[in-house]
């Protein structure tokens, strides 16, 4: 029987470590940022070790019933084109015995376009600023228990259960005399239950992974809407999110995506509106890993129910995401600095 040395065993962990260093960017180049219409993406809830950091920034367009940074409330009438960007810093933790994420998104853009609004006649509109920063936190609850890196470095992801929670705040630029605003005066929050199941082997290059997000928004009251002389309230709107991804490569994937929203109806003065959504979106996602800590993605989404029904809108989005663990690195520099004394 052999007997495995000290030396030996301490480089196998340290390889791993690399190993999972080297993962990270799959792990983390797609983030949840804030609600669009394609919900929050692919591979979103996917988990990296805790002390992995990540920034990244995000070009959004939208066309359609419904502001970019409001799709929860649809215009009837409205042909809107909106380009939102967003900066996000997204770290992982662990808590409660358990692997945490978090984040913070600050976005702004522009809009513009035109709609029947409240009126029976076309308006033109056009609006600028920062809309509402959003703070995120998901709590695994079965799959991802708290570990260290080199405990990470021998797990394999299997079936991901997590409590979701977004709050966004209303200190986006809002005007009350304006018809459309890039910030929508009113909290929301948002609850749900992302859940991820893989499907054969989790090794780069094989991974497939069926993900479903069922999730209910939540809205204040904005006390200044139409112009600042109404009360616009919203019932809660109810999203399933869906999406089976598949490595193509250890460093490109693809995603099958679709979005079904309902419920939203809105009240003004007391008075129901009788606008219940119930809205479906298909889209379709490619992710590429461009270095070890560098990953692209776009999605491309568009919804298939007549504006009537609710949300119509089409979109793209692209994203750029910078992840590091340092932890990771300090192991891997001093695996290198091992490595170059041994050569001397």
């Amino acid at each position: 029987m052999s007997i495995r040395r000290p030396d030996d065993m301490r480089e196998e962990r340290l390889s791993r470590v690399r190993r999972s260093a080297a993962l990270l960017v799959a792990l983390v180049a797609l983030l949840p940022a804030t609600a669009t219409a394609q919900g929050e993406g692919p591979r979103a809830y996917w988990k990296a070790p805790a002390n992995t950091h990540a920034v990244g920034t995000w070009m959004m367009l939208f066309n359609g019933n419904a502001s970019g940074t409001n799709t929860a409330l649809p215009i009837d009438g409205a042909a809107l084109d909106t380009r939102v960007y967003l900066a996000n810093y997204t770290a992982f933790f662990n808590f409660l015995g358990r692997r945490n994420q978090a984040s913070a998104t600050l976005p702004f853009g522009s809009l513009r376009g035109t709609t029947t609004g409240f009126n029976p006649i076309d308006i033109d509109v056009a609006a600028k600023g920062t809309a509402d920063p959003t703070v995120f936190w998901a709590l695994n609850l079965i799959g991802a228990p708290a570990q260290s890196l080199v405990e990470y470095a021998q797990w394999e992801q299997r079936t991901i259960l997590d409590a979701q929670l977004f709050i966004t705040a209303p200190l986006g630029s809002y005007d009350p005399e304006r018809l459309l605003n890039m910030g929508t005066n009113r909290w929301t929050v948002r609850l749900g239950l992302p859940f991820v199941q893989s499907i054969g082997e989790f090794t780069p290059g094989r991974r497939t992974t069926l993900e479903i997000v069922p999730n209910v928004t939540l809205f204040s009251d904005n006390d200044q809407a139409q112009r600042g002389t109404s009360v616009l309230e919203q019932a809660p709107v109810f999203k399933l999110e869906g999406h089976l991804t598949r490595d193509i490569t250890d460093k490109l994937w693809v995603s099958g995506d679709a979005l079904w929203q309902a419920g939203g109806e809105t009240t003004v003065d007391g008075e129901k509106q009788n606008n219940s959504q119930s809205s479906l979106g298909l889209g379709f996602t490619v992710g590429f890993g461009i270095t070890d800590e560098v990953a692209f993605q776009g999605t491309w989404g568009n919804t298939l129910t007549n504006p009537e029904d609710g949300l119509n809108m089409n979109m793209l989005w692209l994203r750029l995401t910078y992840a590091w663990n340092p932890t990771a690195q300090a192991l891997a520099k001093q695996q290198a600095a091992g490595e170059a004394s041994a050569g001397l």
